[in-house]
């Protein structure tokens, strides 16, 4: 097993697990006797033996959550059944224990390669897959071959087209663990649908946003986040306060508990929790009803009564009272939903604006997770920064720094404010994780990735309920962007929304309206490929109506970047360029330039639209403050600087993307260097991008420190590019 949560939610290696069990009994007793295959042998022991509630071979249902000081609730259950109970098909003997031995191996040994959870699903599969064998008369896997599964699959076992499909992933993980089994399975290849006559369909790509609903969503969380943003110090303080009078309403509770004045089945949340804290409490020779006499029992309190409660049964609970803005609240619940929705709003803003996904939003640095140090001039950089949760050779780089607006900025204070209060009682630890279960304001937790995923998407789906009913244009925009869908909705139907659509749509609108090229989406979503940032704005091109709205203003803003560039040579300012050099020189060289024919109309945004309407100009932006003439570059995979400085095509204006750059990589020269893992064609690149925005801030006259290379690092490159 790799990992396992603790029953208060924190998750722990497969190494910090085996310290609550007798590792020694596990490899002299249980594996050998797993080995020779003898039920009655192996109905007899333990799976986990050190343990007041040990783990029985013989139980048809494994509960790790009474071990040590608890795990997670999930069972493992050795008879098929449905999420609704325990009480489902029964399996045979044989095959049944076949799976307990799996099961143990999958979680005492360095076969588990998984989490404890992905074990559970897995035994989940196995017994459902047990079941439609014993009902054509095979009661063990070994009698399982691909002949074998095809009877299975005619006899009502789904193995559906997917690549991810997870009866085969499950027949699959028993086969590559039988080694220590007491089964030998005939099969010899990773098992696909392709081998079942299954054409593996490609899942479906999330949908873009409808433009109407998109549209609503952005501006109404703006909205909400512009105010809280405002109030965000008020809105910690409340926080505070809210947690403040949490621990009261605990220190109450436990007070009544343990002077007897109030049964503990009132208090926990959990019903199914009493009998445990009641037995552990038993286990450490504490007595539950103590009058205050034993030093202990708040340490064994603490180690077992983790959970909600019954905060309502306390005399402080309704003690309560906050105000953020113009928002005053005396009732708990109410305060907790606004800052759960608060946190969706906020996230969607986030997501939406920087093109993240929500895993790296779950990776979000609180410390370093929003900056603004970067100014040139006027201009200010809103920066994000996370951890790439893809780092795939065809799909992404290990770029950690996601560009934003000052919206998004914005949005990750509020987030901020709402979570600091929270990671300030987190475990020793825990510290560094961004994101708190909101939920656990008694026992303050990290939330999981999934957790968080789920809860921004439940709870933005309440938020905008009515705007998700779909109408006939918002069915005609899900055409558009998704022709090939094999699930589209019907007019009428609640959008199906996803966090992941928040990337999706950033990468469709951007390209579809032609606010960004592919280099500058492709080099914010962080992708290797191309081919990868195409096919997220896929189908952008079918915002003909948008597009044809915008066209006017697309075509003025171009006109304004050419009639700028000219005016900037009228008045002398240097460009940079190979193009900006080239017509500054030709300014200079000619006193009377701006009264020869032509030239004094190039001075007016009119003369250049006319230009660009018909075709004859083309203007495309390659970087803030920076331009390209040539048609065919805007396909450019990426900003390549040292192209820039001199090329025939190109304009630059303005020195903040450059500088930018040369940040960026003066930072991973000498994060590679002092980790010793730069070589000589990672060095070149890096100080090649440094001299090129060098050249580029000294074109324009732009004051900046010029960059030593360290010794170790020119050794490792031709001395042309130092």
């Amino acid at each position: 097993m790799k990992t396992i949560k603790t029953a208060s939610g924190a998750k722990v290696s497969f190494e910090e697990f085996v310290e609550d069990i007798d590792t020694d009994y596990v490899d002299d007793v249980l594996l050998p006797a797993i080995e020779r295959g003898n039920w009655d042998e192996l109905e007899s022991l333990s799976v986990i033996s050190d343990s007041e509630f040990p783990v029985l071979f013989k139980q048809n249902v494994w509960d790790l959550s009474q071990i040590g000081d608890g795990y997670q609730t999930n069972r493992l259950l050795f008879n098929h059944s449905t999420r609704k109970g325990f009480d489902g098909y029964i399996l045979p003997r044989n095959i049944r224990n076949e799976i307990k031995c799996f099961t143990a191996i999958e979680l005492l040994t360095d076969y588990g390669k998984y989490s404890y959870l992905s074990i559970v699903d897995t035994v989940t599969r196995l017994t459902e897959i047990a079941k439609h064998a014993t009902e054509i008369g095979i009661t063990s896997f070994s009698d399982i071959d691909e002949d074998v599964i095809f009877q299975l699959q005619e006899n009502g076992l789904k193995i559906d087209s997917r690549s991810s499909n997870q009866t085969l992933s499950a027949i699959n993980r028993l086969v590559q663990c039988q080694e220590p089994l007491p089964i030998q399975i005939e099969i010899n290849k990773l098992l696909q649908p392709k081998h079942f006559n299954l054409a593996e369909s490609s899942s479906d790509q999330h949908f873009a946003i409808p433009f109407r609903i998109y549209f609503e969503m952005v501006n109404s969380a703006i909205s909400e986040i512009s105010e809280a943003y405002k109030n965000r110090v008020e809105l910690e303080e409340s926080i505070e306060t809210y947690l403040e009078h949490s621990e009261r309403v605990k220190d109450d509770l436990t007070a009544k508990v343990r002077s007897g004045a109030i049964d503990l089945s009132t208090v926990i949340v959990d019903k199914s929790r009493v009998g445990v804290i009641e037995r552990y409490f038993k286990s450490h020779g504490v007595l539950f009803v103590d009058n205050q006499e034993d030093d202990r029992w708040g340490d064994t309190w603490q180690g077992c009564a983790i959970g909600g409660y019954n905060g309502n049964k306390s005399a402080v609970w309704n003690e309560f009272s906050v105000k953020v803005g113009s928002w005053h609240f005396n009732q708990r619940s109410k305060f907790s939903g606004y800052i759960r929705n608060l946190q969706a709003s906020a996230a969607f803003l986030v997501m939406a604006l920087s093109g993240m996904r929500i895993g790296e939003l779950f990776g979000i640095s609180p410390v370093y997770g929003a900056q603004d140090h970067i100014k040139i001039g006027i201009n200010t950089i809103y920066a994000l920064t996370t951890k790439q949760e893809k780092l795939t050779l065809d799909s992404q780089t290990a770029d950690d720094v996601y560009i934003t607006n000052r919206t998004g900025f914005r949005a990750f204070h509020v987030l901020n404010a709402i979570h600091r209060p929270y990671r300030k009682r987190f475990e020793e630890g825990s510290n560094s994780t961004f994101f708190a279960a909101l939920t656990e304001v008694y026992h303050p937790r990290p939330i999981e990735k999934v957790g968080l995923g789920q809860t921004i998407r439940e709870t933005i789906k309440r938020l905008h309920k009515d705007t998700f009913v779909l109408n006939s244009h918002d069915l005609d925009a899900l055409r558009a962007s998704n022709p090939e869908h094999s699930r589209l909705p019907e007019v009428g139907d609640s959008f199906p929304y996803t966090n992941h659509q928040c990337r999706r749509s950033f990468a469709f609108y951007l390209i579809g309206l032609e606010l960004m090229d592919f280099p500058q989406l492709k080099q914010q979503l962080g992708h290797i490929s191309i081919a990868m940032t195409r096919w997220y704005a896929k189908n952008a091109h079918s915002l003909k109506k948008i597009f044809g709205e915008i066209k006017e203003e697309r075509e003025e803003r171009s006109a304004r970047v050419m009639s700028r560039t000219y005016n900037k040579l009228a008045n002398k300012e240097r460009l940079a360029g190979g193009l900006g050099k080239n017509l500054l020189k030709e300014v200079i060289e000619s006193a009377n330039f701006f009264d020869q024919g032509v030239n004094g109309r190039k001075l007016s945004p009119r003369f250049w639209k006319e230009e660009i309407r018909t075709g004859k100009v083309h203007v495309h932006a390659i970087g803030k403050g920076m331009y390209c003439t040539k048609r065919q570059c805007a396909m450019r995979a990426a900003i390549d600087l040292s192209e820039c400085t001199d090329c025939g095509w190109d304009i630059i204006e303005d020195a903040s993307e450059a500088e930018s750059i040369r940040i960026t990589a003066m930072r991973d020269l000498l994060i590679l260097q002092e980790s010793g893992e730069l070589n000589g064609s990672s060095a070149s690149k890096y100080v090649m991008d440094i001299r090129s925005a060098e050249k580029i801030m000294s074109d324009l006259n732009f004051p900046y420190e010029v960059f030593e290379i360290p010794d170790d690092v020119s050794q490792l490159i031709p001395v042309q590019n130092i």
